[in-house]
């Protein structure tokens, strides 16, 4: 995959998970609607994908486009688990792509859209799926491809799931039978559930819908469900031309692991379910594919939030005379407390910090320090405000940029 050319900037004396960042933007606005409208004409012409063609036909033929993309954008074989399960008298699989995180490789951002699609007691019940889901599908994809190579703190798992239209059987299967099975179990930051993003509401045009946890058995995770949704309401303002409001998750995959305490929220098409779903009337020719691409490019922004991502080039500021070359590959660095107030402490695995530089908002350097394995750096004469921290590594010149808070 081609590197990005990003550009590093930050945004100042605000609160991180609510301010635009500049570099994610840059990232959305490469969501290609040329390669979203592929993958939804691709998606279609696979035909109707019901558990009963898991073994032949197109449920199967999908799982295996899904595996193609991946391999396509460089994901490895040691990335890719397929998940067996019974859907009644067949076997389906779910499909998951992991990505490690830098920092918490064991904390996960989960995305998920499933691939299966209606098949029916009728041919007219029958469905291709163009929109529920194959516009789920291509923003998976999408997301994929653009953050492949940047590294992002939280791991995360691209999950397809199969066997939503019979009753969210495959997203229950990985919830049994992989989450509460992990040992210790699966510990997941957030899961984000995207299921049906293909037609615009003539009542409110731009608008899409930001679905929260109501539910109160367990109620225990409504409070962080408002809070993540909260945020993505802001992210598909920044990110793209339309506008999040607020509604409740419904009958989807995240249903499963709202009941099982997790952390859940979805996007949503403006116009609830279109009445072409779940018949041979899904198709790409009944949807808004150019809505799809807007509501694509609010989920990469979220995710980039959602899993705290760094770009994979560094464009420092003009007065930064440091000029080594950038790797895709940064090794971990871990800087604690974040926010912080007298001392921040700078950690790598290694005895390889050559430098520490630390910038302001404005460019201007306010700190610096020379490294080792680990440093602890006083900044309790530093004024309140967000300031940039430049870790250079002395093995290979990589940097490493984060942005700290000193309350």
């Amino acid at each position: 995959m081609k590197k990005l050319p990003l550009i590093l900037l930050f945004a100042c004396n605000q609160g991180i998970a609510q301010t635009a960042n500049p570099t994610y933007a840059n990232i959305a606005n490469m969501v290609s609607q040329t390669n979203v409208t592929q993958i939804i004409t691709d998606f279609q012409s696979l035909g109707v994908k019901g558990r009963n063609s898991a073994v032949t036909g197109p449920l199967v033929n999908t799982l295996n486009y899904l595996k193609a993309k991946y391999t396509a954008f460089g994901y490895t074989a040691a990335q890719t688990t397929e998940q067996s399960f019974t859907n009644g008298a067949f076997t389906n699989k779910n499909l998951i792509i992991t990505k490690t995180g830098t920092v918490y490789p064991n904390t996960f951002v989960i995305i998920c859209a499933h691939y299966d699609t209606f098949d029916g007691t009728t041919a007219a019940n029958d469905s291709p799926g163009a929109d529920d889901n194959g516009s789920g599908t291509a923003a998976l994809l999408e997301v994929a491809r653009l953050i492949k190579d940047i590294p992002t703190e939280y791991s995360i798992k691209f999950i397809h799931f199969s066997g939503e239209e019979n009753g969210l059987i495959g997203s229950t299967a990985y919830k049994n039978n992989v989450v509460n099975a992990t040992v210790p179990k699966m510990d997941i930051r957030l899961l984000l559930n995207i299921d049906g993003i293909g037609n615009r509401s003539t009542i409110a045009p731009n608008t899409v819908l930001c679905e929260r946890d109501e539910i109160n058995t367990p109620s225990t995770n409504n409070a962080a469900s408002n809070t993540f949704n909260n945020q993505m309401i802001s992210y598909v303002d920044f990110y793209s031309d339309l506008t999040g409001v607020i509604d409740p998750v419904d009958a989807s995959d995240y249903i499963p692991f709202q009941t099982n305490g997790e952390v859940v929220i979805g996007l949503y098409e403006s116009g609830h379910k279109s009445s072409q779903n779940h018949n041979s009337q899904d198709v790409l020719a009944n949807m808004d594919p150019t809505y799809t691409f807007q509501v694509i490019k609010a989920t990469v922004g979220s995710m980039l939030h959602f899993a705290v991502a760094s770009p994979t080039v560094l464009a420092l500021p003009t007065n930064i005379t440091n000029t080594a070359t950038t790797q895709s590959s940064i090794e971990p660095v871990l800087i604690y407390p974040n926010p912080a107030s007298d001392n921040v402490t700078i950690k790598t695995k290694g005895n390889n910090i050559h430098e520490i530089l630390i910038y302001d908002c404005s460019g201007r350097l306010v700190k610096q320090a020379i490294g080792s394995s680990t440093i602890m750096i006083d900044i309790k004469e530093l004024n309140s405000a967000t300031y940039i921290f430049i870790i250079t590594n002395k093995k290979t010149g990589q940097r490493f940029a984060k942005e700290v808070v000193k309350q």
